[in-house]
């Protein structure tokens, strides 16, 4: 008997409910970016190799989006005023930003977004200050353009399915807006090159780069004031004049966020040491101010211009003249390899 009555009821439900629910969908309004990359990093295709973020200056919301084409990208976002932003790299969060030795902080605010440098252990040939921040050299070339937007359409219900039919067209998303934009560059590759009076005397040698700064803040592209050191190896020795024993020793190109282009009183050193091949040690600090300023110059010029700063950009840091003693060569003469911080025995200056 129970069983016969709750075939009645479910009989009952099935037959009333003849009438099927409306089925609406939301339709959003969608920014459309195409990015030119070629100025400031040389590359075309960024598939998955760059990210779009549109902040909400009225909610403080943060919409974030990736290239998943070659040069462009499509936010979905709604009504609102948004500073938007791109940048290379997969902001997958502000540690982890597929960016070589670089990572984020203060991305909830746009005006707070800062590219750090990440710290690499001291070069042991060199001493280290124990507040002293040892910059990586091994950064990636990181670029970044801004703008803002007004969205005036609003995201909305549409009607798709009305009892069970679909009757109307299908909505879908559409674009609103319509923007190019050409990220300029953050940060520089620089070299240092030293030439040497008696270079034979030299057996290795490293440098410590003072006065330049480790981030950047994303949207102005200004480096900040939190200061660095890079440390490096001149572990190239290339004779210029044999006659004289006159050569040059080099670092290799390492990529900073250089002089900050706001401080006119600052002094920007280097310091170099040098091991001989009697053991003994030169040692000597440079100050390479004027050398700096130019390139401060071109920066600044570069980043409020129509022109971004390009990807080949070069810091160059030339030292004249270092007089060293002359010693004559161990048996052999000087050998030749690449060194190793990890190392503990010395290895020569390696000759080009």
């Amino acid at each position: 008997m129970k069983r016969f009555f709750l075939m009645i009821v479910l009989f009952a439900l099935f037959v009333g409910c003849d009438k099927q629910r409306d089925l609406y969908v939301m339709v959003n309004p969608m920014v459309y970016l195409k990015a030119h990359w070629v100025p400031s990093l040389g590359i075309n295709d960024m598939s998955m190799n760059a990210t779009a973020l549109a902040y909400n200056t009225e909610n403080s919301t943060i919409v974030k989006e990736y290239f998943h084409n070659s040069d462009n990208a499509t936010i979905l976002v709604d009504k609102g005023i948004y500073d938007i932003m791109i940048f290379n790299g997969l902001m997958y969060s502000p540690e982890d930003t597929h960016l070589d030795n670089i990572t984020f902080r203060g991305v909830d605010q746009l005006a707070t977004f800062e590219a750090v440098v990440n710290e690499t252990q001291p070069n042991r040939r060199l001493n280290k200050s124990i507040d002293e921040y040892i910059a990586s050299n091994e950064m990636e070339l990181l670029t970044s353009a801004v703008t803002q937007q007004e969205i005036t359409a609003s995201s909305a219900y549409s009607l798709k399915y009305k009892d069970g039919e679909n009757g109307f067209d299908t909505p879908s998303n559409y674009v609103e807006v319509e923007m190019e934009m050409t990220p300029v560059a953050l940060n520089y590759e620089c070299q240092v090159v030293l030439q040497i009076n008696n270079i034979s005397s030299a057996y290795s040698a490293s440098a410590a780069l003072y006065g330049f700064v480790g981030s950047a803040w994303m949207a102005t592209r200004q480096p900040t004031h939190f200061y660095v050191t890079h440390q490096f190896n001149l572990n190239s020795k290339r004779m210029t004049d044999p006659a004289k024993d006159r050569g040059t020793i080099e670092s290799p190109v390492f990529v900073t966020f250089g002089p900050p282009i706001d401080a006119p009183d600052n002094t920007y050193e280097l310091y170099i040491r040098i091991t001989l091949v009697d053991n003994t040690i030169v040692e000597k600090t440079v100050d390479i101010t004027d050398q700096v300023q130019p390139v401060i110059e071109t920066i600044r010029d570069n980043m409020g211009g129509t022109e971004p700063v390009h990807y080949q950009l070069t810091i160059p840091i030339q030292i004249d003249n270092i007089d060293l003693p002359h010693v004559d060569p161990v048996q052999g003469g000087v050998g030749v390899g690449d060194w190793d911080d990890d190392e503990i025995i010395r290895v020569p200056i390696s000759i080009k």
